[in-house]
């Protein structure tokens, strides 16, 4: 209904997960403290992916469509729910900090019903000397999307970060903070795993200002945010078992620590009334 619409930003981020939920593990520093006190104010839960350590276009066209692995190649007008919020009057945007031709975006978002999908050579390789743009620049970049829209309809963005994309760094500290202490891991694991831990410790406190820039938004505004897939973590994922951390399939522990991501669903004061 028309008194019910409202704005929807909805971000995918990359190899975000919470390792905390797989394994007891002993921070010496807490990565995942700015993301738990939001979900503590959200619907929040976690869902299954359906790829692990890449394939980021399943889980993203299957969040846009409803579809599940394998994905039909999406080289026409295709139903979605883009299409679906288009065809109520939505302003349908998006972005993405990486390049347009990769997973074939700059064309498959369109027939899925994007008005508007922004990559690296439309907008962010403006906005960094670095190949691709980090959260810092992502979701400042998000806000004056937002801001920027039209204001005669509803709008609803879905849009894909890149910050926590592997490789990790395994031989040093590249965020400058130990979140797990070494104990008994190995060298190459403390590093990559800390640096892993960094950058979802950064997104965290990106996700955290983000959210508090639409508390006092007098426009109602839902935002969604959930992880694309696990993290590739070491060769052979070798990472996961020093953590104690069973990726075993063939039962549910395993299946879920393989597949799962967390999510959460966040609404303004404004959204609550409508």
């Amino acid at each position: 209904p028309e008194d019910q619409k409202v704005n929807f930003v909805c971000v995918m981020l990359e190899s975000y997960s919470d390792l905390s939920a797989c394994a007891e593990l002993t921070f010496s520093n807490d990565p995942y403290a700015a993301f738990h006190a939001l979900q503590a104010e959200s619907y929040s839960g976690t869902m299954l992916s359906d790829t692990m350590g890449g394939g980021t276009c399943n889980a993203e066209r299957s969040f846009l469509t409803g579809y599940g692995y394998p994905h039909p190649d999406y080289r026409h007008e295709t139903e979605s729910f883009v299409q679906y919020f288009r065809r109520q009057g939505y302003v349908t945007d998006g972005s993405h900090p990486g390049h347009n031709w990769f997973y074939n975006r700059q064309n498959v978002n369109k027939n899925l019903g994007f008005d508007q999908y922004l990559f690296s050579e439309e907008l962010f390789s403006t906005l960094t000397d670095q190949e691709f743009a980090y959260d810092d620049i992502f979701f400042p970049t998000l806000r004056e999307l937002y801001e920027d829209r039209p204001q005669d309809a509803p709008y609803f963005n879905f849009s894909v970060s890149y910050q926590g994309h592997s490789p990790y760094d395994s031989t040093q500290l590249t965020w400058g903070t130990e979140y797990l202490p070494r104990g008994a891991l190995s060298e190459s694991t403390y590093y990559l795993v800390n640096n892993y831990l960094g950058s979802i410790a950064d997104t965290g406190e990106k996700l955290a200002a983000f959210v508090d820039s639409f508390r006092q938004d007098e426009a109602p505004v839902v935002l969604v945010f959930f992880g694309d897939h696990k993290p590739t973590l070491g060769a052979g994922n070798c990472v996961y078992e020093e953590l104690g951390i069973s990726l075993d399939r063939s039962n549910l522990e395993g299946f879920t620590n393989y597949y799962a991501t967390p999510y959460l669903i966040w609404a303004n004061d404004s959204a609550k009334e409508a």
